[in-house]
């Protein structure tokens, strides 16, 4: 959200000084006001009161920031489409003579929040430090491979709330 920042600016206050106060780090206030990262609702009506931003102007940026939350950011298109175009999404990538990773032994876990669904999400921590992810309703289907760096940046993000649909 772009106003954001212009908001922040005309209350004279820096994203340093932002950022402290809602307790999160200076990158997060940049990257949700240059659009990089969907701002999550409460931050964005932190930040208004910060702003001393009132009614009617308030309500409409809130519900923008509401309708964005469905959406994915400008940086997250941008990193899947760059992934997806250098194949990272597959099972690693295919080397002449080499052989993909063998899974069979794999120990697939599920997440004790998905109460007893099968329609989850399953990690394997595999023997060279990287993670397997693959759909529970589909075990012998498309398994994703990430990097040991991948899959903490992805957690660190989902602690963050940057994946967050609402």
């Amino acid at each position: 959200m772009l106003a954001l920042r212009e908001l922040r600016a005309a209350a004279g206050l820096t994203g340093e000084d932002v950022a402290t106060r809602m307790g999160r780090a200076h990158s997060t206030l940049s990257r949700s006001e240059n659009g990089g990262l969907i701002a999550r609702v409460p931050d964005v009506a932190f930040m208004l009161g910060l702003y001393g931003v009132q009614s009617p102007e308030r309500e409409a940026l809130l519900r923008s920031a509401q309708a964005d939350r469905g959406r994915p950011s400008a940086a997250q298109v941008a990193r899947y489409d760059r992934r997806h175009a250098e194949g990272l999404h597959m099972i690693g990538r295919p080397t002449p003579g080499a052989a993909l990773p063998d899974l069979s032994g794999a120990a697939w876990r599920t997440s004790s929040h998905s109460q007893g669904e099968t329609a989850c999400v399953e990690p394997a921590f595999l023997p060279d430090g990287g993670v397997a992810v693959r759909h529970s309703k589909d075990p012998g289907g498309s398994v994703l491979r990430y990097t040991r760096r991948d899959w903490d940046a992805f957690l660190k993000g989902a602690k963050d709330g940057e994946f967050d649909l609402s």
